[in-house]
C-alpha cells in the first residue's frame, strides 16, 4: 500500500538521522570532549534510537503481514503515522545536536528533517490514519 511504502521510506529518513547525530556527536568537540559525552546529547541519541528501533520493528510486522497476504489496513496506518512522527521528531532532535550547523546545506540533518516532514502528509495525512486505526480498535471491541 501507498501507507507501507511511505513508512519504509520515513524508516530510511530515521536510520539516516540517527547516523547523523552520532556521527556528529562523536566528532564535534566542546571543551575538548565530544559532544556524545553530554548527558543531553545522550538523551536525544537514546530517544532516536528507540524511535528507529519500534518504528523498525514495526514496520517489519505489517511487510511480514502483506507477505502472509493478510489484511493491514490499520497495521499499516499505525506503521506509516507512527514512522513518519518518529522521523520529524527526531529529526528535529538531531538538528538541535547538531546547533547552529543543524541548519547549514553542508550538514544533511537539514534535508532529512524536511524529508521528514514530506512523509508525514505524503501516502495519506496523520487524521486518516487515526480514523483507520480508531475505527479497527472500536471495532475490535464491540460486543
Amino acid at each position: 500500500t501507498g501507507r507501507l511504502g511511505m513508512a519504509a521510506t520515513a524508516l530510511g529518513v530515521l536510520t539516516a538521522v540517527l547516523e547523523e547525530a552520532c556521527t556528529f556527536a562523536n566528532e564535534r568537540e566542546l571543551y575538548g570532549k565530544p559532544i556524545s559525552t553530554l548527558g543531553v546529547i545522550q538523551g536525544y541519541i537514546a530517544e532516536i534510537y528507540a524511535d528507529l528501533e519500534a518504528a523498525r520493528l514495526l514496520n517489519y510486522r505489517v511487510a511480514w503481514m502483506k507477505d502472509q497476504g493478510l489484511r493491514l489496513d490499520p497495521e499499516a496506518a499505525l506503521a506509516k503515522s507512527f514512522t513518519c512522527e518518529a522521523a520529524a521528531r527526531s529529526a528535529k532532535k538531531a538538528v538541535e545536536i547538531h546547533g547552529s550547523y543543524g541548519i547549514m546545506r553542508e550538514y544533511a540533518v537539514q534535508r532529512l528533517l524536511r524529508d521528514a516532514m514530506v512523509t508525514i502528509s505524503a501516502g495519506g495525512t496523520a487524521e486518516i490514519a487515526q480514523v483507520v486505526m480508531a475505527r479497527a480498535a472500536l471495532n475490535k471491541f464491540k460486543k
